[in-house]
């Protein structure tokens, strides 16, 4: 699922060929882009006043360079469509874009003002509300779609931003998956979503963790079925051997969050459960906090005291603090 933290706001369709997907970057703080990108679609191409000419769907041929010559999914019809750019044609004035490290904060699109000058993200981000549905949330949203990973069965779809309530938040989403595991895809390969896998079980025992690759600087630790491990193996390994070199040098240190995105803090292990009579990866354990450890659900709060070193307190929620702070 797609939590927004950063997004670029204008697709440049020239690298489809080689990413089969749309792309996705992010700004530092906030940035403004001019660019016009441009390609062959089947019914014309983007205006450059930043119109959307014929509006026509850009489609490229899947041209594999795998060993084999064959992808593990492929479309029916052979190519990958993306939608035409919808995002707001602000003219000269250029499309803003922000990042925000705060997960509960969400920046919709805007334009420049007439200097080509973006605006302050403090003017333009907003918290996001609680919900209990989508229908809770509100706010603008992205004006842009997205390719899908294909189904397993090579079904191509396309999807536009729309708000979801994740865990009682709103956020920003596009795809939905049955299985909410994919492979990213390459050698001319495109992205594509896993079979659905049983997962059914009874107790913790009956489930087994196995690493899933999403990004080459991190790894989502999937708990599946004991019965169902040698079919995910099977999947993940057909995954990782169409897998682009440059994707495994990304120059980053690699971390492994379980299903829900959580990272364990020290003290913790993501640990395979049985919930709700479903196999799935949690975070489990007391956090360690100073010289001691947080009861399981409640985070380590480090404050200044009087003479600057650092305090230790275990609570619910931890208070903004950009105060730093000297260990004894």
């Amino acid at each position: 699922m797609d939590t927004v933290i950063s997004w670029k706001f204008v697709l440049r369709w020239g690298v489809i060929a080689a990413a089969l997907s749309a792309c996705n970057g992010s700004h530092d703080s906030r940035a403004l882009v001019n660019g016009q990108g441009g390609s062959e679609s089947d019914a014309g191409q983007s205006g450059n006043d930043g119109s959307d000419g014929n509006a026509a769907d850009i489609c490229v041929q899947v041209m594999p360079t795998t060993a084999s010559g064959t992808c593990p999914v492929m479309p029916a019809s052979g190519k990958i469509c993306a939608p035409p750019i919808t995002s707001l044609n602000c003219g000269s004035r250029g499309n803003c874009a922000y990042t925000t490290t705060v997960p509960e904060q969400y920046c919709p699109p805007v334009c420049g003002d007439q200097n080509g000058t973006c605006p302050p993200a403090s003017t333009v981000c907003f918290a996001l509300g609680s919900c209990q549905t989508a229908a809770d949330c509100k706010g603008d949203l992205p004006q842009d779609c997205k390719v899908c990973p294909l189904s397993p069965d090579g079904l191509e779809t396309t999807a536009c931003a729309h708000w979801v309530c994740d865990a009682g938040t709103c956020a920003v989403n596009y795809c939905e998956s049955q299985s909410n595991l994919s492979c990213p895809g390459g050698h001319g390969c495109p992205k594509y979503e896993f079979p659905v896998l049983d997962n059914a079980c009874t107790q913790d025992t009956d489930c087994v963790l196995e690493p899933h690759i999403v990004t080459c600087c991190q790894t989502e630790v999937v708990g599946i079925a004991m019965s169902e491990k040698a079919q995910f193996e099977a999947l993940e390994s057909t995954c990782r051997a169409i897998l682009d070199p440059p994707f495994f040098r990304c120059g980053c240190v690699g971390n492994a969050v379980d299903e829900n995105g959580n990272y364990p803090q020290p003290g913790q292990q993501i640990v395979a459960a049985c919930d709700a009579g479903r196999c799935k990866s949690v975070v489990r354990g007391q956090i360690t906090c100073g010289n001691s450890s947080c009861p399981e659900g409640q985070s380590c709060c480090v404050a200044p005291d009087a003479t600057g070193f650092c305090v230790f307190t275990c609570a619910a929620s931890c208070p903004p603090s950009n105060m730093g702070c000297a260990i004894h």
